[in-house]
């Protein structure tokens, strides 16, 4: 079996070459080879931490060397999609790094896509996934303001305008009068206040859609509570630090 190949650099080898043992082919760099090892050494330590750590590990991504950097990024924000996608399919820590592994058997086909058409914002991103019955569902959010705030400027289909918060409740419901106050007195029984909200809807009596970000986590019986008082309707909760 081949060994593992270690390259040397003198100033980081201060202790013989012989306590490596014999289960490695050593190999040494000097002049302008070992100035390289060294960046390399110093680039691959640092994308280590950043893995062990789950932060963004450009490098991890295997592209190939000749696209653009713009769709290098669009790829690297592909991939920071999936961990969020597959948190309540995986235990453990997912990362960047071993998301797209777990995604795997998991979701059958994944694509990132890109468009220059962006109308009513400068720039936008859209996790957009359908299960195996043909249902789709597809949320998107825009940084905005010199703070680039975190916007949720759309989801379901309908056009929202709120800004993303740790904890946001999402209620769709036929478009009929007493939906949104039998909603809110059930959230206020509860005693879970209302930070916002937005309203939408496909046409008058068609289906409709209210986003509310929320102070506090909305435990299951008060969705059941919502989702019954709703009818045909259902009711989702969202914890971003889950």
């Amino acid at each position: 079996m081949t060994k593992p190949v270690m390259l040397v650099a003198e100033r980081l080898a201060p202790h013989p070459i012989e306590a490596l043992g014999s289960g490695l082919e050593v190999r040494h760099c000097d002049g302008t080879d070992q100035a390289a090892l060294l960046t390399a050494v110093a680039a691959a330590a640092d994308a280590v931490r950043r893995a062990l750590t789950g932060d963004l590990v450009p490098e991890a991504v295997n592209l190939p060397g000749d696209i653009t950097e713009e769709i290098r990024e669009v790829k690297v924000l592909g991939s920071a999609a999936l961990p969020g996608v597959l948190a309540n399919a995986v235990k453990g820590t997912l990362t960047l790094v071993n998301a797209p592994v777990a995604a795997r058997g998991r979701i059958p086909d994944t694509r990132f896509l890109t468009t220059s058409e962006c109308p009513a914002h400068g720039n936008v991103s859209t996790v957009r996934g359908m299960f195996s019955d043909g249902q789709e569902i597809s949320v998107t959010g825009t940084p905005t303001g010199p703070g680039n705030t975190r916007k949720l400027v759309g989801t379901g289909g309908y056009d929202v305008d709120l800004d993303i918060t740790d904890r946001m409740l999402f209620l769709n419901y036929k478009d009929t009068p007493g939906m949104i106050g039998a909603s809110g007195r059930i959230l206020g029984e509860a005693d879970i206040n209302i930070a916002a909200m937005h309203v939408a809807r496909d046409a008058e009596g068609g289906e409709a859609m209210v986003a509310m970000p929320v102070d506090v986590v909305v435990p299951p019986p008060v969705l059941a509570a919502i989702t019954e008082a709703l009818g045909t309707g259902s009711a989702h909760f969202a914890d971003l630090t889950a």
